[in-house]
C-alpha cells in the first residue's frame, strides 16, 4: 500500500508536468512545466537517501513547489509570449 502512494504521489505530478513539457511551444509554459518536472525528480533523488516525505517541512516543502510550479503554469496562456524554436 505503501509503495502505491509512494508512486501516485511522484506519478501523477511528474506525469502532468511531463504532458505540458511535450505540449507546450511557449517557452514561459515549457520553463514551468520543466520546473515541475525537476521538482519531482530532484525529491525522488532526494528520497534514495533522506525519508524528506516522513517529516512535515519536506512534505509541505515538495507539494508547496508543486503548487506553485502549477499555478504559474496554468496561469500562462499557452500561446503567448515567444515560442521555442526546434
Amino acid at each position: 500500500m505503501g509503495l502505491i502512494s509512494l508512486l501516485l504521489l511522484y506519478g501523477v505530478p511528474l506525469f502532468l508536468f511531463a504532458t505540458h513539457l511535450r505540449r507546450r511551444r511557449d517557452v514561459q509554459g515549457q520553463a514551468l512545466a520543466l520546473s515541475g518536472v525537476i521538482v519531482v525528480g530532484a525529491f525522488i533523488g532526494f528520497g534514495l537517501t533522506q525519508s524528506l516525505l516522513r517529516d512535515v517541512r519536506g512534505l509541505s516543502g515538495f507539494l508547496g513547489m508543486l503548487t506553485a510550479c502549477w499555478c504559474l503554469l496554468k496561469a500562462t496562456p499557452e500561446g503567448g509570449g515567444e515560442t521555442a524554436q526546434s
